[in-house]
């Protein structure tokens, strides 16, 4: 089954978001944020929510390892595989 990537980067508040929702309404595609995942997972305090805390907090960057994790994650969910 093919499927459809769509990569979107820019400066902060550039309108990624707003571009994105665009392309998702449009085409049917799944919005994938790994800053707004880390962010919903800071707010309800989960385990990586706490990794990412700390992180954040003392100035550093997340480590790559763990922002590829997420995004597999993400990827194998059900309204990823169905709509990709």
């Amino acid at each position: 089954r093919a499927f459809h990537v769509v990569a979107v980067a820019g400066a902060p508040a550039a309108g990624k978001g707003t571009i994105c929702d665009g392309i998702k309404k449009r085409y049917g595609l799944v919005h994938i944020s790994p800053g707004q995942i880390l962010r919903d997972h800071v707010q309800n305090q989960t385990d990586l929510g706490k990794q990412v805390a700390k992180f954040v907090a003392s100035g550093k960057l997340v480590p790559n390892g763990l922002i590829i994790d997420i995004i597999k994650h993400r990827l194998s969910r059900p309204d990823v595989v169905a709509r990709g």
